[in-house]
């Protein structure tokens, strides 16, 4: 058996074998996923420099990204490092079937409660034509039709909209006034830049990517594609047809959420505005979702929408934050789509770090969530793909 480098002390292995013992599968997936994205850190060296340079910006994919020789050797410690974890993973799942705890097939420890799906952000500016389309974004409106109408266990809908007022910090040309720019030359940047950028004198720090203009509301109405996709549209009509209103304080089942208002804070999550790099005076928006998923009592929450490495994956990982460890958070891969495959990597990894899951429209609708009388049994049910090194079995325990 080849040895580990010797740039990895023995100390550093044995306290992440340590970890792993202690926090068995989930710190494993942890671990994993690190793994996975320094391996594509090392192939795609100068990635967000050739993005800047608009050949490998996200929405133009991955054109100008050539693999880096350098570094090559390193590719396989890293691959026996996961490949050390994945044991670790496979081993943490097998002990906590035994035990009856989560682990193996999710679908066992998925709790009963309350269920919301999270509609992320479908809106007529991330769709094809639109200003900041998302690649093949129009493929997932038929899965998320499907899921409003053929999944009774959908206790709550929260729309949420992307929603800028004219002159956005995002937008880089118009910039609103009161802003301390940390990185020169920001109007001269292309788009999808970084910048960074402070809050007035004691505000907070904020690093920021410059989109193209995009979902743009005055304050009463949406201007530049920030309307929901009519399909979108008339599927809430009709859900809430089905799903009307009651009395205080059960309330509606059915909200949206416009996120993004305020002109100096973007808004990726659908809970709130985007967290500052660094920490000053001045309060992070609200947009009002912690409060609602809150009051319903809310267990478990399905994300759907755009994209996946931006809004939707911020906004499934602030729901796991808010719902902890015995909440299940699932993000239905095939009804949304990402930016970019190295924007999701990253974002994969914070998944894996808070435990949110993944899952098909298929297999959701296949679940108990959908077919409550086929599957037998309360709860949600469904198999999910767990985001770590080794993928865990589908389906029931």
């Amino acid at each position: 058996m080849r040895s580990l480098p010797s740039a990895a002390p023995l100390s550093s292995l044995l306290l992440l074998l340590l970890y792993l013992a202690v926090e068995g599968a989930s710190g494993a997936r942890f671990i994993g996923a690190i793994v996975r994205q320094a391996e594509l850190d090392v192939q795609y060296v100068g990635a967000d420099t050739a993005g800047a340079a608009g050949a490998g910006s996200p929405v133009a994919g991955n054109a100008g990204m050539a693999p880096a020789t350098a570094g090559r050797g390193s590719v396989s410690a890293f691959g026996r490092i996961g490949r050390i974890g994945g044991a670790f993973a496979s081993m943490g799942a097998a002990a906590r079937q035994k035990i009856g705890g989560k682990g193996g097939a999710v679908g066992a420890a998925i709790p009963g409660g309350k269920t919301a799906m999270l509609v992320i952000d479908v809106q007529k500016c991330f769709l094809p034509e639109g200003s900041l389309a998302v690649p093949h974004s129009d493929e997932i409106l038929g899965p998320i039709t499907q899921l409003f109408s053929n999944c009774p266990g959908i206790d709550y809908i929260a729309t949420s909209q992307d929603s800028h007022p004219p002159g956005h910090i995002s937008f880089g040309p118009k910039q609103p006034s009161g802003i301390q720019y940390l990185t020169k030359d920001v109007d001269k940047l292309p788009p999808f830049s970084n910048f960074t950028y402070k809050v007035g004198r004691f505000g907070s720090t904020y690093e920021q990517v410059k989109w193209p203009e995009h979902c743009v509301f005055d304050g009463q109405h949406d201007l530049l594609g920030a309307e929901f996709d009519p399909q979108i549209d008339l599927a809430i009509q009709a859900w809430q047809k089905d799903h009307p209103c009651k009395p205080k304080p059960e309330g509606c089942p059915y909200r949206n959420f416009r996120k993004g208002l305020d002109p100096l804070v973007d808004s990726y999550s659908a809970f709130h505005g985007n967290k500052p790099i660094k920490t000053g005076f001045g309060k992070t928006p609200e947009t009002g979702l912690k409060e609602w998923i809150r009051a319903k009592n809310v267990k478990n929450v399905v994300v759907v929408g755009l994209a996946t490495d931006y809004c939707v994956g911020s906004s499934a990982v602030d729901a796991k934050e808010l719902l902890g460890r015995d909440s299940y958070v699932v993000v239905v891969e095939d009804a949304s789509r990402p930016v970019a495959k190295e924007s999701l990597a990253r974002m994969k990894i914070k998944w894996a770090r808070v435990g949110v899951e993944q899952t098909t429209k298929d297999e959701l609708l296949a679940s108990s969530l959908c077919k409550p009388a086929a599957a037998g049994g309360s709860g949600m049910g469904f198999a999910a793909v767990n985001t770590g090194t080794i993928p865990l079995a589908r389906g029931r325990l």
